[in-house]
């Protein structure tokens, strides 16, 4: 049993042999990239198994539990802002649980990024990772096909003769933003095969499957999203194959979307103004919220106490949120939480771009770098039509995108070596 060499005392906890500190390790990150794809309440197991395991490893080799890197700066100053909103919020308590919900997750970045991620280790978590979300998508496409959900969530939503996936969560855009990071990952190791360490020809599987998946669930943002990364990796590689293969790939979405009526007027309703009434006015909403509490905001977690009072006359069939993640924070925290927001993935896309068009990176640190750009850009054009960040299993698998990012730009090499 990988357990068994631990010994408990009142003063002090310890693991013997390095094997067992490695092997707890490496299963805590299995645990993790298994659980991702289906369930908040194991992945907030795995994660604290994770940062347990770190723990016990900086013990054993006293090495410090978290390196400073430059990427925190905005991170704290975000932080502090959404703080300082809480305590002027109308109802702080009530704030600072909103605000813990959301961003527990980001004092466990430093963590994440400190992890002992030697390349095979990142290699096989992210392999693992890749294999359960394309198994979650398989299922997601397995309820858009049959309305049938072998958990017992909520019925599925119809759609024509369709149903909308929601894939192992109770929610189909929870499933469509984590199943969009996914894609991306996935794209980055397949336009740099040789980081992949099985035949291109799983990877390509692996990507069909979180394509159809994220077709099931008829979300426009992450359509939109899909598009978007699909140009950004266009523009990054210059690949002469994505040139190619692009072109199938429009044509057969584009062939799915004619033959397939429910996708056809799910697309063509992005462009109409009417079938967009209630996105519209929440943005309004918003905006007046905006406009009268432009420094602090209103509080995290207020929308709804004060909504009646900025609400813009019109039809209204979701009030919990301005359905857009950039006017959410700056209503919730005020329009300096919003800067300094936008400033962590700025330096972060931009110390992601350098690290990529360095030319002394490895396959395998350029691929988690490409797939971890294509991520970000993908989830932050999909947070301009949808509230994806106050969306835990959303935002956890948002920072750990930002976090093996964070290790790769600074080189997987020069992290502390892992055994695994």
């Amino acid at each position: 049993m990988i357990l068994e060499n631990f010994t408990i005392t009142p003063l002090k906890l310890t693991m013997p042999s390095r094997l067992s500190s490695t092997a707890f390790q490496d299963l805590s990150l299995i645990l993790l990239a298994v659980a991702l794809p289906w369930s908040l309440a194991a992945m907030q197991i795995a994660l604290g198994l994770v940062v347990l395991a770190h723990f016990l490893d900086c013990r054993k080799q006293g090495s410090a539990l978290i390196r400073w890197n430059r990427l925190y700066w905005p991170l704290g100053l975000y932080l502090g802002l959404r703080l300082l909103s809480v305590i002027f919020a109308p109802r702080p308590l009530y704030s600072l649980r909103a605000f813990w919900s959301t961003d527990w997750i980001v004092f466990l970045v430093p963590v994440l990024v400190s992890l002992r991620w030697g390349g095979r280790r990142l290699q096989r978590f992210l392999t693992v990772l890749l294999f359960s979300s394309a198994l979650a998508g398989a299922y997601g496409v397995f309820q858009a096909l049959s309305g049938l959900d072998w958990f017992g969530h909520a019925p599925l939503t119809p759609m024509g003769s369709f149903y909308r996936a929601i894939g192992g969560y109770n929610f189909y855009l929870t499933f469509a933003g984590n199943q969009l990071l996914a894609f991306a990952l996935g794209l980055g190791f397949f336009l740099l095969p040789e980081s992949w360490p099985l035949p291109r020809g799983w990877l390509g599987a692996v990507l069909a499957i979180l394509f159809l998946s994220l077709l099931g669930t008829f979300a426009r943002s992450v359509w939109l999203a899909m598009a978007g990364l699909c140009l950004l990796a266009l523009w990054l590689t210059r690949s002469r194959g994505l040139r190619r293969v692009l072109p199938a790939g429009i044509l057969l979405a584009a062939g799915l979307i004619w033959l397939v009526p429910e996708l056809r007027l799910r697309l063509f309703s992005i462009f109409d103004p009417a079938l967009n009434e209630n996105r519209l006015n929440l943005w309004h909403t918003a905006w007046r919220m905006i406009k009268a509490h432009p420094f602090l905001g209103i509080g995290p977690g207020m929308f709804n106490e004060v909504f009646e009072q900025y609400r813009v006359p019109g039809f209204y069939d979701a009030t919990g949120h301005a359905h857009n993640d950039y006017f959410n924070t700056a209503l919730n925290s005020g329009i300096p939480a919003l800067l300094a927001w936008l400033a962590i993935w700025a330096l972060w896309f931009y110390r992601g771009i350098h690290g990529w068009q360095s030319p002394d990176r490895t396959q395998l640190e350029r691929a988690v770098l490409l797939g971890c750009l294509l991520g970000m850009a993908g989830i932050l054009i999909a947070a301009f039509f949808q509230c994806y960040y106050t969306d835990l299993e959303n935002n956890i698998f948002w920072w750990l995108i930002y976090s093996l990012g964070a290790v790769a730009q600074a080189r997987i090499s020069a992290a502390r070596p892992s055994t695994a």
